[in-house]
């Protein structure tokens, strides 16, 4: 039996309601959507204490989110296709702004012009498929892989010691 909903009401601002329409289409959807993940992932903070700092515990919160993520897609990708994610987006500023449609829409893009599935050897429309069924904080998490990835800001970060801690985050080794 279906768990029953209930209906939520709240004023947001207009570059709010913006985003959520971006992501979902409509804002209420794109509400729904962000509510439903992110009560997957409150679990995991609701023990969090409020020390009366909120950008401590929003931190905390989205530390929190993406290593729950990154597990929840451990194992789901092999080394070909997070090496191609990670190809795709170098070069790519890496911000909030680069979610799940546009991760989709790159590595597809970068399968049909730019050759990347034959490249890395991975089948390029099945990891599209993998990619649109995972939530949006699933594939935040990815860009954000991606953006530590290439983050080679240190000579200790430069390292083949470095990639394979990033592929075993993944499950990819």
């Amino acid at each position: 039996m279906a768990e029953k909903k209930h209906p939520l009401g709240c004023r947001v601002t207009a570059a709010v309601r913006d985003q959520l329409e971006d992501y979902a289409g409509t804002a209420g959807t794109g509400a729904s959507r962000v509510l439903a993940d992110w009560a997957g992932h409150a679990a995991d903070v609701r023990g969090a204490r409020w020390d009366g700092e909120p950008w401590t515990w929003m931190l905390r919160w989205s530390q929190t989110v993406l290593r729950r993520s990154l597990a929840e897609i451990r194992g789901q990708l092999s080394r070909a296709e997070a090496s191609l994610i990670a190809d795709t987006l170098n070069g790519t500023l890496i911000s909030p702004d680069v979610g799940k449609a546009r991760l989709v829409a790159e590595v597809s893009d970068g399968c049909t012009l730019n050759g990347l599935g034959a490249k890395w050897t991975a089948d390029g429309p099945a990891l599209v498929e993998k990619l649109q069924a995972m939530t949006e904080a699933q594939a935040g998490a990815l860009v954000v892989w991606a953006g530590l990835f290439w983050d080679r800001s240190t000579r200790e970060l430069q390292s083949e010691e470095h990639d394979a801690r990033l592929f075993a985050m993944l499950g990819a080794a």
